[in-house]
């Protein structure tokens, strides 16, 4: 009976097997990114556990692995994983470039258009929306559509206006 049950939940859509945190209500995993120039990951979900690592930069992108009370486990682009405090966190959707066969990706002036300039891989950008294999973005230089798969912070699959 159990190797039944196993059965029909793998062939499930993927939709009917999406977690959804017990304290916001929201999917997991998901992005969201840093509110504050200064945010501590820390061991566990509480002030009491020790930091692992403290951020010195706004609007860093992390994905959201689980929900305890005001706290989130999260994960960067690095590996980095531990808890943060709600307080820390915002909606807003950024990115970050990585790295592809150079240090440099393609910025064009709309899906599948006319390449526009180059932006390098580590940099932080606003996500205004994606959809099946670009995003449209902008940061204090630059804004176009880049290929999705050159972004962290973003779901291969997610599409968001």
């Amino acid at each position: 009976m159990r190797f039944f049950f196993i059965i029909i939940f793998l062939c499930l859509p993927l939709e009917a097997q999406t977690k959804i945190g017990k304290e916001s209500g929201k999917v997991l995993p998901r992005f969201v990114s840093l509110k504050s120039d200064e945010s501590n990951l820390r061991v566990g979900p509480s002030i009491e556990y020790p930091i692992i690592l403290k951020y010195i930069k706004k609007n860093i992108p992390l994905k959201v692995l689980n929900e305890q009370n005001n706290w989130r486990k999260v994960i960067d682009i690095d590996n980095n994983e531990g808890w943060i405090h709600i307080s820390l966190l915002n909606n807003k959707r950024f990115g970050i470039i990585t790295r592809t066969q150079s240090d440099y990706i393609d910025i064009y002036d709309k899906p599948k258009g006319q390449i526009k300039g180059s932006i390098g891989i580590n940099n932080i950008i606003k996500l205004k929306k994606c959809n099946d294999k670009w995003c449209f973005f902008t940061n204090k230089n630059y804004k176009g559509w880049l290929k999705k798969d050159n972004i962290w912070g973003v779901f291969i699959d997610e599409k968001f206006d």
